[in-house]
Parts: structure tokens; sequence; C-alpha cells
């Protein structure tokens, strides 16, 4: 069952932070499991990917309630379509970083700088709660 906070997402402000502060959590374990998988010699296209999808779904939950006020799985696939998308981004960014001759760690840091903004700009826009059916 898909429920909502409220028609509307919260206040910008409040919105920012919740996904700052989620955001940052699932940051760091992500870019921890990037790292753990890069250091273990995985390259670092599938060490993103494996991170990626795990964070993705783990990471929904707190971010639609909190951040989006979308409570339930009812905004899951515009999520997972939008983090496809900001993965689609990290991966030219990583990649144009890594043959600049980066270091993966930091270039995949670097592009946390991109990512993170382009992602609430939006998911705020659109992770919302399912349309009601039609009459």
């Amino acid at each position: 069952m898909s429920a909502v906070l409220s028609s509307a997402p919260p206040p910008l402000a409040r919105s920012f932070v919740w996904y700052l502060l989620i955001g940052g959590a699932k940051t760091l374990g992500s870019y921890g499991g990037f790292a753990a998988l890069v250091l273990a010699g995985l390259h670092p296209q599938a060490a993103l990917v494996a991170t990626h999808l795990l964070v993705t779904v783990l990471g929904y939950p707190s971010h639609a309630r909190l951040a989006f006020g979308v409570m339930g799985w009812g905004g899951f696939w515009p999520y997972f379509l939008i983090a496809n998308l900001i993965y689609g981004v990290n991966a030219g960014l990583l990649a144009l970083g890594t043959a600049l001759r980066l270091d993966p760690l930091l270039a995949q840091a670097l592009c946390q700088l991109v990512t993170i903004p382009l992602g609430f700009v939006l998911m705020r826009r659109l992770v919302r709660r399912p349309a009601p059916p039609g009459p």
C-alpha cells in the first residue's frame, strides 16, 4: 500500500537536509564498498555497479519518506530510474577521470560534486506518490 505524508513534498530546506544526511550515509557506505572492491582488485566500473545497485535499493525507503515525503514503495520506480540516470552520469565522469589518469578513488570522490545536487533536483521533482486511480 502506498501512502504519502502530505500531497506536497516537505519544505525545500528540510528536504535538502534529509537528502544530504541520508545521502551522506549512503555515500559513505557506497564509497567504502567501492574502495574495498577496487582495492581488492575489481575494475572501478564493476565496483561502481555493485555498490550502486545495493545502495539504491537499501536507501530508497529512508530517502523517499524523510527527504521527499513518500511512504511505501509507490515512488520506487521514479527513484530507481533517476538513480540509474545518476549512475550513468557518475560512470561517465569516473571514466573521464580515470582516462585523465586520476586515481579512481579521487575521481569517484570528485564525481559526487555533480551527482549529489543533480540527484536532489531530479528526485525532488519526480519522486512523488502515485496518482490515484481514475474514476
